[in-house]
C-alpha cells in the first residue's frame, strides 16, 4: 500500500506545481512558439494559468521594440484535453489595446470576439519601408471568429482606419476608412473603401502564402487636389479622371 502512497503524493505534487506554475513560464513558451520575435516583460504577477505582465514588449529582427504595455490572460485547462490551449488575453497598454479569446492549436491560430486599437504609425513595425509615409489616426480590427492553419483561412473581419493622415501633407486628417477581409480557403481577401475625407481611396486584393498581397486600387482626391498632390504624385501618373492607380505587389518572405 505504501506505493499508492507515494505515487498519491506525487500526483499531488505535480499538480500543485503545475497549478502554481509562474507567470512568466508563459513568456518562455511564447518565445519558442513565435521564434524568432520575442516578448518581454519587466514584471509578471500571478499563475501560468491566470496572470498579468507590466512592461510588454514585443522586438523581432531589424524592427524596433514595439511596446505594449500591460497585458493579463486567463487559461482554460479543460482544452488541453483536445490538444490546445486556450487564453482570454487583454492589452490594456498607453497606445495599444485590445481583447479577445486566442485558441492554438499544433497547426492552427484562432481567435474569437478579438478586438485590437493601435496608432497607425504600428505599422512600420510590419513594414518597416512604411516610415516614409508617417501614418497617423488609428487602426481597429475587429473579429468575431478566424482561423489560420497551414494554407488554409476561415472567418471574417474588418479594419477601420480613423482620423487617418500623413506628416506628408498639412491636411489633417485626409479621411477615414474601412477594410474589410475574410478568409475562403487558401486566400484572405480584403475590399478597402472610404468612409469620409478628402482623399478617396477603394480597391480589393488577396494575400496567400504563395503569392503574397495583391492589391489593385485608386486614389483620388475629393476636395483640396492642390494639397494632395504631392502626396498623389508619389503614387505614380494621373489617369483622366485625375484619378491614381494604387497597386501593391508584396512577395512572400
Amino acid at each position: 500500500m505504501k506505493w499508492h502512497y507515494w505515487a498519491g503524493a506525487l500526483l499531488l505534487y505535480a499538480a500543485f506545481l503545475v497549478a502554481t506554475a509562474p507567470a512568466s513560464l508563459l513568456f518562455q513558451a511564447a518565445n519558442r512558439y513565435f521564434s524568432p520575435a520575442t516578448i518581454t516583460a519587466e514584471s509578471t504577477e500571478g499563475t501560468l494559468w491566470h496572470g498579468g505582465a507590466q512592461g510588454v514588449v514585443l522586438t523581432a529582427r531589424d524592427r524596433q521594440a514595439l511596446r505594449l504595455g500591460r497585458a493579463s490572460w486567463s487559461l482554460n485547462p479543460l482544452w488541453l484535453l483536445s490538444g490546445k490551449l486556450s487564453a482570454d488575453l487583454m492589452l490594456a497598454g498607453d497606445d495599444i489595446k485590445g481583447h479577445g479569446k486566442l485558441i492554438l492549436g499544433p497547426h492552427s491560430l484562432g481567435f474569437r470576439q478579438a478586438s485590437l486599437s493601435v496608432p497607425a504609425a504600428a505599422l512600420s513595425y510590419v513594414d518597416p519601408r512604411l516610415d516614409m509615409w508617417p501614418l497617423e489616426g488609428r487602426l481597429d480590427i475587429r473579429s468575431n471568429e478566424f482561423l489560420l492553419q497551414p494554407n488554409r483561412y476561415q472567418g471574417n473581419g474588418e479594419i477601420t482606419w480613423e482620423q487617418a493622415g500623413t506628416a506628408l501633407v498639412k491636411i489633417n486628417p485626409i479621411g477615414s476608412y474601412r477594410a474589410t477581409f475574410s478568409g475562403t480557403g487558401k486566400a484572405i481577401h480584403v475590399q478597402l473603401e472610404t468612409q469620409t475625407g478628402a482623399l478617396e481611396l477603394s480597391g480589393k486584393g488577396n494575400w496567400s502564402q504563395t503569392a503574397g498581397f495583391v492589391f489593385d486600387g485608386r486614389a483620388k482626391a475629393r476636395e483640396h487636389e492642390a494639397e494632395l498632390r504631392h502626396l498623389l504624385d508619389l503614387v505614380g501618373k494621373p489617369n483622366q479622371d485625375n484619378s491614381y492607380a494604387l497597386t501593391l505587389d508584396v512577395k512572400s518572405p
